[in-house]
């Protein structure tokens, strides 16, 4: 399903099977920002027709962020960038000139050094990526703000800020999940593992406390004034709130404790 916020944001609604992130289109003057491709045959074939859409037709370019490496926000990442050269190729043989000029543009892709390791090597074209280590901007007929984000949920998250209306931030503020199993633990990062394994007993949401707190302090440093959570079925949520709520996280902290513990099982340590 798809569900337009704006004029020029609109989204594919994440699934749980296959278990697929939200996908985020924005309409850019000179080209179609998309954050995160998914892992559905909904999220694919969107991509792809805007991607002929855009390099066939209207000559304008694609731009595609990966929020971070797992599999429910980039599944579909390698089967895009081939349909992605093959649409390039049909271009440039039709084309009447070879002046670049007079070309459409090519899809980009914009990932952050971590990420970059999970790419397969089929899928990655140096001159066509961007490695974000730092905040990138770009002025496209609305503000493209792209940072990177420390998370306990993932390695190498980045966020998409638009305008100063939505902060796009994929699974970034999401903790990770330590499983109890027979006095064993298990540390994992997504929240379905506790249902698809029937032998975990118990499940206890854990924070980084460093992290936490740089989380918090950027984002009150943004200029955006709502959060887009990706696998929420209400996910514009208003930035104040998260920021309350991650305070109160950061408030159960304890000394010398690098962790942060929330839910039934909060004593539970490492």
């Amino acid at each position: 399903m798809r569900v337009e916020i704006s004029d020029r944001i609109e989204y594919i609604v994440s699934s749980e099977s296959p278990l697929s992130s939200d996908v985020v289109f924005v309409k850019g003057d000179k080209a179609t920002w998309i954050f995160d491709v998914g892992a559905s045959d909904e999220a694919y074939e969107a991509i792809s027709k805007a991607i002929c859409e855009e390099l066939l037709n209207l000559r304008r370019g694609v731009n595609i962020v990966i929020s971070h490496f797992h599999e429910d926000h980039m599944g579909n990442l390698q089967k895009i960038m081939k349909h992605a050269r093959d649409v390039q190729k049909s271009r440039e043989s039709n084309s009447e000139t070879s002046d670049e000029s007079s070309m459409c543009k090519s899809v980009n892709l914009y990932v952050s050094r971590y990420t970059c390791k999970h790419c397969k090597a089929d899928t990655i074209d140096e001159d066509f990526v961007t490695i974000v280590d730092e905040q990138v901007t770009v002025d496209d007929g609305v503000k493209i703000h792209i940072f990177p984000i420390p998370s306990t949920h993932s390695k190498g998250c980045l966020c998409l800020e638009v305008g100063d209306e939505i902060i796009f931030m994929g699974d970034s503020i999401f903790p990770s999940y330590k499983m109890i199993r027979d006095g064993e633990s298990e540390m994992g990062t997504s929240y379905d593992l506790y249902e698809k394994n029937s032998e975990y007993r118990k499940q206890v949401k854990v924070y980084n406390v460093q992290h936490l707190k740089e989380q918090i302090d950027l984002l009150k440093m943004l200029l955006g004034t709502n959060v887009f959570l990706s696998h929420e079925k209400r996910p514009l949520v208003k930035k104040a709130i998260i920021v309350r709520f991650l305070e109160s996280v950061y408030a159960k902290r304890e000394k010398d404790n690098p962790f942060c513990y929330i839910g039934e099982n909060s004593k539970c340590i490492f």
